[in-house]
C-alpha cells in the first residue's frame, strides 16, 4: 500500500535487456544483484512469451523468486 500510495521511494534498477547488466540502481534495501539480474531475465522470457511489455508482481523469500501475476501493461 505504502508503495502504490507514493508514501516510500521504491528501489530502482536499471538493467541492460541484452546483456543483463545493471547500468545504474537505487538499492536501499540491499538487493543481491544476483536477484535483480534473475528477476531481469525472468521478465525478459515472460515478455518473449506473451508478445508484450508485462507488469510483474513478485516476491523473494530464502532468495527463491515468487512470481505473484503478471499482465500486459496497457496504458
Amino acid at each position: 500500500d505504502k508503495l502504490v500510495d507514493n508514501r516510500v521511494v521504491p528501489d530502482r534498477f536499471y538493467v541492460n535487456q541484452d546483456t543483463l547488466e545493471i547500468m545504474d540502481e537505487i538499492n536501499r534495501n540491499n538487493i543481491p544483484h544476483e536477484i535483480v539480474i534473475e528477476l531481469a531475465d525472468l521478465g525478459r522470457k515472460i515478455e518473449k512469451h506473451y508478445g508484450c511489455e508485462v507488469d510483474i508482481e513478485w516476491a523473494v523469500e530464502d532468495n527463491h523468486i515468487y512470481l505473484i501475476q503478471t499482465r500486459p501493461i496497457t496504458t
